[in-house]
């Protein structure tokens, strides 16, 4: 579903059911991520809060909140073997379901923090050797 917005505040505003869950998501993302960019990403099939800019390709993000229908996903990029790491945190983060490079959050009160924000730091981490290997 993609929710048509001009701005971050706009796209929270439109999220309808979601938007209180957005608004404590993407206060983490800003915690864990303070040094990155914050800025709105569309595609033809979303829209989405972006943290951070790949630096193969400063067009696409690190990160990016995406509300849907009934639930947020949370697109974990660039910080190598997504896969593996997001499944490696599955059964830790609480009621939620995972994909190749996605967390679909449904209720921000059943999210294990402590292990998101965990996950959040290893993705940094990774993404800092990244930069460092480069």
């Amino acid at each position: 579903m993609k929710i048509e917005a001009s701005s971050i505040n706009e796209l929270i505003k439109n999220s309808a059911d979601k938007k209180n869950d957005l608004i404590q998501l993407d206060k983490i993302m800003m915690k864990v991520n303070s040094s990155f960019e914050r800025w709105l990403y569309t595609n033809h099939n979303y829209t989405m809060i972006a943290y951070g800019k790949l630096t193969i390709d400063p067009n696409y993000p690190l990160f990016c909140l995406a509300p849907q229908k009934n639930y947020i996903s949370l697109y974990i990029f660039n910080c190598g073997d997504e896969d593996i790491l997001i499944h490696s945190y599955r059964n830790k983060l609480g009621k939620v379901s995972t994909g190749k490079y996605c967390i679909k959050i449904s209720n921000f009160d059943v999210v294990n923090l402590d292990k998101l924000i965990e996950l959040l730091s290893e993705c940094n981490l990774r993404n800092q050797e990244k930069k460092l290997e480069n």
